[in-house]
């Protein structure tokens, strides 16, 4: 990857102030007024929780952690803390939460820290099904000098070989096997990978980072139940919190191992971000439920749209998805780079990527999340009015002014976030 190139604008400081104050109220107008987020690494944070990120608890960093501070003036830090840990742990129950890691990667790479050591090999998914470049050998698990193999896949990509899996971990004897991608559509076979494990003496670990809303809101497979040590999760996909990650350990033991090398690697993990997922996982306890079971049946009328409209969604002979994600294979139809920038012309957002093939040939593809949609309680029509829209720009069915002009509408249609979705 090349560097990027910084343009000199020569700005003053007042200048580049006002800038930066121009840019962030030019992002928050462009993004919410007359656009429509597909993307499935987004959601919709709520005006509470947006709130704390720039209240008093950002500035005001005390090492350590609740009731063991290194500083003094950490007094109603810890008791915001303390609340904030409460409403975790409750949503959690009967596991143990860790709220410090800054992101999804940063909670994947605790977790190798704390249980793998240089010169291990674990199991992991490649780049292609979806792996994170954190478990993988060109991110932190080969920085840290582990030996990455890859996860086998069947049927697209979306199912665990298991057989070819328990002869691989015979031979190549993982100190841990790593489950969940960014292209996760359907659960995955937990408690089967958990005794291939077994035998081997590994331990499974869950990267949830796109679906721990869901596992929250106890619409999504239990990992944990299932015999994984723990789950990572991001708090800003189906979570609907700012920018951040979390780790969910199984028991006090494995807990205590993840406390460790957390209090060794954060010493500052942004307060306010603490007190900004306290609204969130309030929320979580209120409605959480309610919220995770609309995302994922909202992607599921998106993918049954898509559908009707003659492309080409992975999964439909299994329904779609289980998740808040649909895969749309394009490459009959274009590269989906291609695609992607012309819906976002549109103001339609989306991501794209590589899909996985069981005939070895290329294939790209488009990533939606209906996680965005579905807090703005998108209704039935409007998702197959949202799919008509994807299709046309796909199929070249209709000029782009025509087709900005219904972004614009059906994006009026629902412009916030749902009212039942709020404190």
């Amino acid at each position: 990857m090349k560097a990027i190139s910084v343009s000199h604008l020569s700005l003053s400081p007042t200048d580049a102030i006002k800038g930066i104050i121009e840019a962030a109220h030019r992002h928050e107008q462009y993004r919410l007024n007359g656009c429509i987020n597909l993307v499935a690494s987004q959601n919709r944070i709520s005006p509470t929780a947006l709130q704390f990120l720039g209240s008093s608890f950002a500035a005001k960093f005390t090492s350590g952690e609740l009731g063991h501070r290194a500083h003094g003036g950490a007094k109603w830090l810890d008791h915001m803390e303390e609340i904030v840990a409460d409403l975790a742990g409750r949503l959690f129950s009967p596991y143990h939460a860790e709220l410090r890691p800054l992101s999804g990667s940063i909670a994947n790479e605790t977790l190798l820290m704390a249980f793998t050591k240089p010169g291990d090999t674990i199991i992991a998914p490649s780049a292609l099904a979806g792996g994170h470049a954190s478990v993988r050998p060109e991110g932190f698990a080969g920085f840290m000098g582990l030996r990455v193999v890859d996860l086998p896949y069947i049927d697209g990509g979306m199912t665990v070989d298991l057989d070819a899996l328990e002869m691989m971990a015979v031979r190549e004897n993982p100190r841990a096997i790593v489950m969940g991608t960014a292209k996760i559509l359907f659960p995955y076979p937990v408690g089967d990978v958990v005794q291939i494990a077994d035998r081997v003496g590994a331990k499974v670990i869950y990267d949830g980072a796109h679906v721990a809303g869901l596992i929250a809101g106890k619409q999504f497979q239990d990992p944990l139940a299932d015999g994984a040590i723990a789950f990572t999760g991001s708090t800003q996909k189906t979570f609907p919190g700012p920018i951040g990650g979390l780790i969910v350990s199984r028991d006090e033991i494995i807990a205590e191992r993840v406390r460790h090398v957390t209090r060794s690697r954060l010493d500052n993990y942004q307060n306010s971000r603490v007190a900004a997922m306290g609204v969130v996982f309030a929320e979580m306890l209120a409605f959480g439920q309610t919220l995770a079971s609309r995302i994922v049946k909202t992607a599921q009328h998106l993918g049954a749209a898509l559908d009707a409209q003659g492309l080409d969604v992975v999964g439909m002979h299994m329904g779609y998805t289980r998740s808040h994600m649909i895969l749309l294979d394009t490459t009959r139809r274009g590269p989906a780079a291609t695609f992607r920038k012309k819906l976002e012309e549109l103001g339609i957002f989306t991501t794209a990527t590589d899909i996985w093939s069981d005939d070895g040939a290329p294939h790209t593809g488009l990533r939606l999340g209906a996680n965005d949609i579905a807090r703005l309680s998108f209704a039935e029509k409007s998702v197959v009015d949202l799919a008509s829209i994807i299709a046309d720009v796909i199929m070249n069915r209709r000029d782009a002014r025509s087709l900005r002009e219904d972004v614009v509408l059906l994006s009026k249609v629902h412009p916030r976030i749902d009212e039942s979705f709020l404190l």
